[in-house]
């Protein structure tokens, strides 16, 4: 018995001492109220806070002395009033003066966090807020408050009012309740912008009863110039007529609570990529405002193209369309087609109109290697790289190549791909990719040789006209969804006004064969150079070496399509910042980020199916300033055994003449020379064909100047037999030759 009652004195004393050791407590906040949809309220300029509590000990054996401290907090900002002791049951009073604390924001909802534990240790894990808005009719953060309202009784009936809010005071019953309306009048040029009430946040009731203590105000009606709007308190007595107070707040403390909010207006509709084809066909887009807050609300549609199915996808601010390329039976629909996507941003102020962007939707091939950026899980195929090396299959060349995805420059980490997807094959030696920063006013571009300018874009003093007839300057001023479609033998004729140039700068879209002159530049000066385009819309930098000219022509030798041509100047004042390459692998050679890191020997194949993936870290953006991307790389093109390996043009003193030589060494396996000479500049079409006429190899299909050239033909992919190659020139020059394949 003795060891009996040994054991339950200890069991108890360690009980007693656990229990000691794990104190709680709870906090009643009496001001300001601890529920945050009835919270307590201040008028300016009154500035002193009230804070009242009481800390209670929620176990028998919890310690009676408590150490409190208190604090203000607003949208994670934490300050400590006061730290201090009291007992158990104790009502703490604390005068805050909001006086002292600039950071709160006026007309919202702040805290008075309180915190306890035990005096003699622990931590402070035991909390209780109160909520409170200090209210001022002036803008605070976000809001704007009037508290001038002009109260009048509405009337005094008996009804059963329903207080169903767990922060209510009263309870559900009958009571008299004397209804007061306070009407508030704003007055204002309200065209552009419009106050919007913010319900939670106004000091008053619905006029139906203040059933469930919701704060509530309401416009009852607005112009161009004036808003009315209304709140209602109460007061409350009971069927005995005791006065039980005002419900909320007294007539004369009714506030209602705004913000302005104004009208969208849409800057631009951004689309990316701006055409698609079978092996580019997501494309996604956004608005830019120049106007707009409040609860934006953005609409989408297409033009539902019966030819060209696509999916339509969007959330909020962004949209997404996947097109499904159709073909006819051969497979070979050239045809370019027009889509439209449209967008409106409605919010509580009014609503834009519809606004709608072009997308080009076309067949033709895409020349490799194609660079990708990856934009929400899709990468969308930006342009070609290593265009020069189309034309000089083979031979390593450096790239600039300016990125045309808008979307690149709020990415902290851009992700790129690099893919083939015919049968040529790429060795890329190295790559990297360059912010250009310039002026908001400003743009840049780069030359085919690497140079980097800046320019201020917009109309300027210079005429546009289409064959020597028609004005197209309006047309040309901006790169927009107007755009100018030129035929081969078009040309378009520049005057310039009492202005200089040394850059003009183009954004075309692709000709049906990027591998070839588009056209050429001359200037009355005798400036003469030829300019290529990509796939996608891509800017084309040309340098004019004479600025002394008073005319500029554009000579087109395929169809191109230009939405922007400007004679601009460099301003040079651009900075240029190279990013840091975070990663570069490929699924058979894995890590390849030092292999393209340096200009050097080292390179990789990328070949159909071999993509290569990168990722460069960019850099913050200045806010003042507007970010281009240069990607410059180094490499060459093997392209496939069936195409062009070399074209050169042989000089001679001897008068040239309309020939096409036989093909020597003939027969051959599996390559052989073909030679031929043009007395005139012209276009030049050499091909190789079957005896069915079905055409197996392009060699030619370019404009060249007048000469004698030597080309390479390689057989490797065709079998042996009997063909013929033939030329055609826009001179009206035709000719044809057989040769034989032996393998």
């Amino acid at each position: 018995m003795k060891h009996l009652t040994e054991k339950i004195f200890t069991g108890a004393f360690l009980i007693m001492i656990i229990i000691n050791t794990s104190y709680s407590y709870t906090i009643d906040m009496i001001t300001p109220k601890s529920c945050q949809s009835n919270f307590s309220f201040i008028h300016h300029p009154d500035f002193m806070l009230e804070c009242r509590f009481i800390i209670h000990k929620a176990h028998l054996f919890d310690s009676d002395t408590i150490l409190y401290r208190v604090f203000i907090e607003q949208y994670g900002n934490s300050m400590m009033l006061s730290e201090g002791v009291s007992l158990n049951g104790e009502q703490v009073s604390l005068s805050v003066n909001l006086q002292n604390f600039t950071h709160l924001c006026f007309n919202e909802i702040a805290v008075i966090r309180v915190d306890a534990k035990n005096y003699n240790g622990g931590e402070f894990t035991y909390s209780s807020r109160g909520f409170f808005v200090d209210y001022k009719s002036e803008l605070g953060c976000r809001y704007l408050s009037n508290t001038n309202g002009s109260a009048d009784v509405v009337n005094q009936n008996l009804m059963f009012a329903t207080f169903l809010s767990a922060c209510g005071s009263l309870s559900s019953g009958n009571y008299i309740i004397r209804r007061f309306k306070t009407t508030f009048t704003i007055n204002g040029n309200f065209s552009d912008s419009v106050p919007v009430l913010e319900n939670s946040l106004c000091l008053g009731y619905s006029g139906a009863g203040p059933n469930n203590q919701n704060y509530w105000a309401a416009i009852t009606d607005s112009s161009l110039t004036q808003y009315k709007i209304v709140t209602f308190t109460y007061q409350v007595y009971n069927i005995l007529g005791q006065d039980l107070g005002f419900w909320p707040c007294r007539p004369n403390q009714a506030t209602i609570v705004y913000s302005y909010v104004r009208k969208p207006q849409i800057q631009n509709l951004v689309i990316f990529p701006r055409s698609v084809n079978p092996l580019s066909s997501i494309l996604h887009a956004n608005n830019e405002l120049s106007s707009g807050n409040g609860n934006l609300i953005f609409s989408w549609r297409d033009s539902n193209s019966t030819y060209i199915p696509s999916a339509l996808e969007y959330s909020g601010n962004r949209a997404r369309v996947n097109f499904t390329f159709q073909h006819n039976g051969n497979n070979t629909v050239t045809e370019d087609r027009a889509y439209y996507i449209f967008s409106k941003v409605t919010n509580e102020a009014g609503m834009t109109e519809w606004l709608k962007r072009k997308i080009r939707v076309n067949y033709n091939p895409v020349s490799c290697p194609v660079l990708s950026t990856e934009e929400d899980n899709d990468y969308l195929t930006d342009n070609s790289i290593l265009s020069s090396s189309y034309s000089s299959p083979g031979i390593f060349v450096n790239d600039y190549l300016l990125l045309e995805n808008p979307f690149l420059r709020n990415k902290e980490v851009m992700n790129m791909k690099i893919s083939e997807s015919s049968d040529d094959q790429t060795e890329l030696d190295f790559i990297s990719i360059h912010k250009i920063n310039v002026l908001n006013d400003e743009s840049a571009a780069v030359t085919n040789s690497g140079e980097i300018i800046n320019f201020k874009s917009g109309p300027g003093k210079s005429k546009f006209i289409r064959n020597d007839g028609e004005d197209i300057t309006n047309a040309l001023m901006y790169d927009d969804d107007q755009t100018i479609d030129m035929k081969k033998g078009d040309k378009i004729k520049i005057e310039m006004y009492d202005i200089s140039a040394d850059y003009l700068i183009l954004k075309p879209f692709s000709p049906e064969e990027k591998e070839i002159t588009a056209g050429y530049i001359k200037t009355s000066s005798g400036f003469n150079e030829a300019f290529y385009s990509r796939d996608n819309v891509s800017s084309v930098c040309i340098k004019l070496d004479d600025t002394d000219f008073s005319e500029i022509t554009i000579e087109l030798v395929q169809d191109v399509s230009f939405s922007q041509i400007i004679p601009v100047n460099n301003i040079r004042s651009f900075t240029e910042n190279k990013l840091l390459l975070k990663s570069a692998y490929s699924v058979r050679n894995k890590d390849v980020k030092f292999l393209l890191s340096e200009p050097d020997i080292n390179f990789i194949n990328i070949t159909k199916g071999e993509d290569v993936f990168l990722s460069f870290e960019n850099q913050n953006s200045d806010s003042n300033l507007k970010s281009f991307y240069l990607c410059i790389s180094k490499g060459r093109i093997i392209k496939s055994p069936e195409s062009l390996i070399r074209l050169k043009s042989v000089s001679s003193d001897s008068v040239l003449r309309n020939n096409l030589s036989f093909n020597s060494p003939n027969p051959f396996n599996p390559v052989t020379k073909i030679s031929f000479e043009i007395p005139s500049d012209g276009f030049v079409k050499l091909g190789v064909f079957d005896i069915s006429g079905r055409e197996v190899g392009k060699i030619v299909n370019d404009y060249r100047k007048a000469g004698r050239y030597e080309t390479v033909f390689d057989g490797s992919a065709i079998p042996s037999g009997v063909y013929f190659y033939k030329i055609e020139t826009s001179n009206g020059f035709r000719s044809t030759k057989k040769m034989t394949l032996i393998k």
